[in-house]
């Protein structure tokens, strides 16, 4: 086997069937994008990319949940000079982003809490604005998750 599926291997060889259904895609993704190894990570995002993208195109990359990777594999693209394939993710990405969700976190991430768009009586925000507005206040401090599971959180501005 040669090094570059012997990385590839060695990353995906770690993910857990479980994490591959609809309540467990942030664990996936967590552990891809977490990985203190830059090249297998690297490694894994783009081939993901190419092999999803030369079985069934763009669409294939996005309807199964690759697409939640998409800035990261970005990154990546850029980190090895890809210069041609990384232009062509960014216009699939704008053609499904019509959100305009943030990078910062992704749009599978966000949409799963926007009413609408979540399952079945499972959105709690009215917008993806909320959302955002949600995004930022934890990023700033003025917000703080309580649970782990759930991510409840905290606002913490004082009510006078």
């Amino acid at each position: 086997m040669d090094k570059l599926n012997q990385t590839y291997f060695q990353i995906a060889s770690g993910i857990k069937g479980d994490w591959l259904n609809g309540k467990s895609y942030h664990l996936w993704y967590d552990y891809i994008t977490g990985s203190s190894d830059e090249v297998a990570k690297d490694v894994y995002l783009v081939v993901i990319l190419e092999k999803q993208v030369v079985n069934g195109g763009f669409h294939q990359y996005f309807s199964n949940r690759y697409g939640q990777f998409s800035y990261d594999t970005l990154e990546s693209l850029e980190r090895i000079g890809a210069e041609l394939m990384e232009n062509l993710l960014v216009k699939a990405i704008e053609v499904v982003n019509i959100g305009k969700l943030s990078k910062e976190v992704s749009a599978q991430k966000q949409a799963r809490h926007i009413k609408g768009t979540a399952g079945s009586g499972k959105g709690y925000l009215d917008s993806l604005e909320d959302a955002q507005e949600v995004l930022d206040a934890v990023n700033s401090g003025k917000a703080e998750f309580l649970g782990h599971f759930h991510k409840v959180i905290r606002c913490m501005d004082t009510v006078e």
